[in-house]
């Protein structure tokens, strides 16, 4: 069985446990093993990620986090070797044009906007969790998700 490591960055403490139960759900009808990550702060993660030794890794990554922001950790994997190519999902509620363009620049995967129901997020999550990332061509996919 094929074991995914999903990175969920948050500071606030809702949206983890709700993104936390979104997880539990999906691992229960797919064929693949999902070990959760939760981190509060963008430091710890960078950390977290820079000394893990897994390659099936996707990142989510909200914003708006004091201390670092989910652009200056972005811009932190994109600019570590050993994370460069991992698929990263910004993951916010900011539906700003000039947020989503600046994480398109900044090297995201994909831009998801966090759903008002859990039925959507399961969506949005098992989605990015089925892409075969070893052969996946981001320029014929769609940034933003929906």
């Amino acid at each position: 069985m094929k074991v995914i490591d999903v990175f969920y960055t948050d500071d606030d403490e809702d949206d983890l446990m709700l993104f936390s139960d979104a997880i539990e759900k999906i691992a229960e009808e797919c064929d693949k093993e999902i070990q959760l990550h939760l981190h509060t702060n963008g430091d710890e993660f960078i950390e977290y990620i820079k000394n893990k030794n897994s390659t099936n890794n996707i990142v989510f990554l909200d914003i708006n986090m004091p201390s670092k922001s989910g652009y200056e950790v972005l811009q932190e994997i994109r600019n570590e070797p050993k994370t460069k190519k991992t698929p990263t999902i910004m993951f916010s509620t900011s539906k700003d044009e000039g947020s989503i363009t600046k994480c398109q620049w900044l090297g995201a995967t994909h831009y998801a906007i966090k759903p008002s129901d859990f039925k959507s997020l399961i969506s949005i999550i098992s989605r990015v969790i089925a892409i075969d990332w070893d052969t996946y061509n981001s320029d014929n996919e769609i940034f933003l998700l929906r």
